[in-house]
C-alpha cells in the first residue's frame, strides 16, 4: 500500500481495470454489454461503446504528434475499464448533463460521486479525487473534470455547475497540448 485508507491518493488505472471485471461478475454480463445495456442505452448515448472498435462505424483513427497513424491500446482485457470507452462530444455533453442532474446516479450516490474523498496534491483546479471525478476551483467556482488518454486520442471533461457551463474536448492526436486552453479558464 502507498498510504493507509483515507492517508492518501494516487491514481490507478489498473484500480479501473479491476473495477472493471468486477462490474463484469456481479452483473453477470461482459462488461462492455453490463455498459451498453444499462448506461449508455438508458441514457441516449448511441454513439458510444466500449471496448475495442471492431466493426463500429465511424470510428477516428488516432495519430502521435508527428500526425503517424497510431494503434489504440488493447481494450478487451488489459484496458477495459480504463481508456476504453469511445463517444462523441455531443454524446460527452449528454453523460455530463446526466451526472449533473442525477439521471445516471440518484441521490446520495450522485452526491458521493461529486464530493472530495482524498486530497490529490494537485493545483487548485484538481486538488481533490471524489468516485471517478477531480473537483477543485476555477476562477473562485467549484467544477468537477476528468482527461482520459488512449494511444492517439485524447480527452476532456468538465463542469462548472454554479454557472451552468460544460466543456468537452476529444481529440484524435497526441499532438494536442491542452495547456494551450488554460486561457479559457483564467
Amino acid at each position: 500500500m502507498l498510504h493507509p485508507p483515507g492517508g492518501g491518493w494516487h491514481y490507478s488505472s489498473p484500480g479501473y481495470v479491476l473495477l472493471a471485471h468486477v462490474v463484469e461478475k456481479a452483473g453477470g454480463t461482459p462488461y462492455r454489454e453490463f455498459l451498453s445495456d444499462r448506461i449508455f442505452g438508458p441514457l441516449g448515448l448511441t454513439s458510444t461503446f466500449a471496448g475495442m472498435p471492431g466493426g463500429e462505424a465511424d470510428v477516428a483513427s488516432g495519430h502521435d504528434a508527428a500526425g503517424q497513424p497510431l494503434l489504440s491500446w488493447e481494450l478487451d482485457v488489459t484496458g477495459m475499464g480504463a481508456g476504453d470507452v469511445w463517444s462523441t462530444a455531443g454524446d460527452m455533453l449528454t453523460w455530463v448533463d446526466a451526472v449533473q442532474t442525477g439521471r445516471l446516479l440518484g441521490e446520495p450516490y450522485r452526491s458521493l460521486m461529486l464530493t472530495g474523498h482524498a486530497r490529490t496534491g494537485g493545483g487548485r483546479d484538481a486538488s481533490e479525487y471524489g468516485y471517478g471525478v477531480f473537483m477543485g476551483e476555477i476562477n473562485g467556482r467549484r467544477w468537477w473534470h476528468h482527461s482520459g488518454h488512449n494511444a492517439g486520442f485524447k480527452a476532456f471533461t468538465g463542469c462548472i455547475p454554479s454557472v451552468d457551463r460544460r466543456i468537452v474536448l476529444l481529440s484524435n492526436t497526441e499532438a494536442v497540448d491542452t495547456s494551450a486552453l488554460d486561457h479559457l479558464f483564467g
